[in-house]
């Protein structure tokens, strides 16, 4: 892919530590809140990050495009990674495949959860039939619901109040 990959590597460290490091800060904050404090709190939080100033412009340039070229060059690095695990069966060795292998499978989650989350609803799909995959819609199709609706604030802590009873 890359003649020299020095650069393209660095890149990579960097743009896995920074920005996705604080999308992921920011990701276990908010929904810390829903345990923290209820349903309200949560709520306060989604409300507060959907009012930042340059929201989409913060989402493309600080989450998306950052990940995307972390993960596509991750996936690069993975698949052309020489594993030699079963030669060396030394505990560097191990390391170095177990990363490369949990890598894709985060990958593969953040895939499915933005899909689940985010893609399915901003498309107005249908959403999976799975058990968890429905409640996570549910959750979502509420909070959307709530703070488009008007009825926030002051906000409703019941599905019923925005049309989500189901």
């Amino acid at each position: 892919m890359f003649k020299n990959s020095y650069y393209s590597r660095k890149l990579h460290s960097l743009l896995g530590v920074i920005p996705v490091g604080f999308f992921l800060i920011e990701h276990l904050l908010t929904n810390y809140k829903a345990f923290s404090g209820g349903h309200a709190a949560f709520l306060d939080q989604v409300y507060w990050l959907h009012e930042l100033p340059l929201v989409l412009f913060l989402e493309i340039f600080g989450i998306w495009i950052p990940l995307a070229y972390h993960a596509i060059y991750g996936l690069y690095v993975a698949y052309t990674a020489k594993n030699n695990v079963s030669n060396y069966g030394y505990f560097r060795n191990q390391m170095f495949m177990l990363q490369r292998v949990t890598g894709v499978i985060t990958f593969l989650f953040v895939a499915w959860h933005f899909f689940q989350t985010r893609f399915q609803i901003t498309l107005g799909l249908e959403q999976g039939k799975s058990e968890s995959a429905c409640m996570t819609s549910r959750r979502i199709r509420f909070i959307l619901c709530c703070t488009a609706s008007g009825s926030y604030p002051p906000y409703s802590t019941s599905a019923t109040a925005c049309g989500l009873s189901s």
